[in-house]
């Protein structure tokens, strides 16, 4: 008996695990404000979509900088992965909008 429910609980276990990914890969681009979150010295750009969510940035130095030069503008973000749990973007380009874009 005993036995018989720690198996159930190995196996429920093993089967929470395997459950879908919320890292997608190639994903749609995304189109909000850019913002600054954290304080300094460990501040972040991050996007603020127009529903209210922000998602952390991860980038390289040289499109941080250019996120970080586009604070309070809207721009639309071209992303290699995305992790919808830790609202999470992995952008690999950044296009700066015009009020009418």
């Amino acid at each position: 008996m005993i036995q018989n429910a720690f198996i159930l609980c190995v196996a429920l276990t093993v089967a929470s695990c395997c459950g879908s990914s919320t890292v997608q890969d190639g994903a749609a681009p995304f189109t909000g404000k850019v913002v600054i979150i954290g304080n300094e010295p460990f501040t972040m750009p991050a996007l603020q979509t127009a529903d209210g969510t922000i998602y952390r940035l991860q980038c390289v130095k040289a499109t941080e900088e250019t996120l970080r030069g586009a604070q309070g503008k809207r721009v639309r973000l071209e992303c290699s992965k995305v992790d919808s749990v830790a609202k999470e973007l992995h952008v690999t380009q950044v296009v700066v909008l015009t009020e009418h874009q």
